[in-house]
């Protein structure tokens, strides 16, 4: 019994994984990039990493290594934010989104901080939690009033009260 048990839940998950494969790469790309003809759809398709949000209406694009970010809202087709960071030789960038797609996170290790935006382009705070060393993960929380900032050498993360700024 315990072993058939095993086997469904297995079979169950290996279910569940194959379909969010399947499924989410055609629901988060609403167009074909081998037909983009908007300057807004060639932007995307040119940018090396893509970032949808978990509602997939909303994609980052242009991180990474180029210390920037773009949010890009797919329904509209439109820029909804670009963020410049600084032109230093070596940078690296990262961004997130909030369980529920209201708003998205961008670090640059260059400025050791986190600026938290909604997905309408509105910033909403900047929170500052490291000297040296570097950040190493970010996490907005469920209910969107934390902000969870993971440090690197096993430091314990920091936790910060974001509900106050918006």
């Amino acid at each position: 019994m315990i072993e058939t048990l095993g086997c469904v839940v297995k079979f169950r998950f290996i279910l569940i994984l194959l379909f969010s494969f399947l499924v989410t790469p055609l629901y988060a790309a609403n167009f074909d990039c081998n037909k983009a003809t908007t300057e807004t759809e060639k932007d995307i398709c040119s940018s090396d990493q893509l970032l949808f949000s978990p509602n997939n209406k909303y994609v980052l694009t242009n991180f990474g290594q180029q210390c920037a970010v773009t949010l890009y809202d797919l329904a509209k087709k439109e820029a909804v934010f670009r963020a410049s960071g600084y032109s230093h030789k070596e940078c690296f960038t990262f961004v997130g989104f909030s369980p529920d797609s209201t708003l998205w996170f961008y670090y640059d290790n260059n400025d050791l901080g986190v600026v938290v935006y909604s997905v309408e382009g509105k910033r909403l705070g900047y929170y500052k939690a490291a000297g040296n060393p570097y950040i190493d993960g970010v996490r907005i929380s469920n209910d969107n009033k934390q902000l969870t900032i993971f440090l690197d050498m096993e430091r314990p993360p920091v936790i910060i009260d974001i509900s106050k700024d918006f």
